[in-house]
């Protein structure tokens, strides 16, 4: 029941996002986290418009169709169904979620990506 809460609290707290849409996420270093847990998940460097690194080592590429990102190769191709671009009304602020199920927030592996301050 506490993780329900949980659940349903941190999906609340990204409930006025709107779906962006862009050619590529802005470049720099998003950091994924698991909302449910606090816990890292990984790091994605978006290097250029096509072009990631996960971990800050292997690279990959992906491409942008609307608000929806697909990873086309390296170590995030297949790892979740579904990324997508969102954008926070209040701040502008462009992050990335990833989910298997529906939509964000039905599974416990679902995690957000928020891009680091430099």
């Amino acid at each position: 029941m506490k993780r329900a809460i949980a659940v349903l609290a941190c999906a609340a707290a990204v409930v006025p996002a709107a779906t962006a849409s862009a050619k590529a996420p802005p470049k720099g270093t998003y950091e994924c986290k698991y909302p449910e847990s606090g816990r890292l998940f990984g790091l994605i460097n978006i290097m250029s418009a096509g072009k990631y690194a996960w971990n800050n080592g292997k690279t990959g590429r992906y491409s942008v169709s609307g608000s929806k990102l697909k990873f086309k190769s390296g170590p995030m191709k297949g790892v979740y169904e579904h990324a997508v671009l969102k954008r926070l009304w209040h701040s502008k602020t462009i992050y990335i979620s990833l989910f298997d199920g529906p939509s964000f927030g039905h599974h416990y592996t679902d995690a957000q990506c928020l891009r680091r301050k430099t």
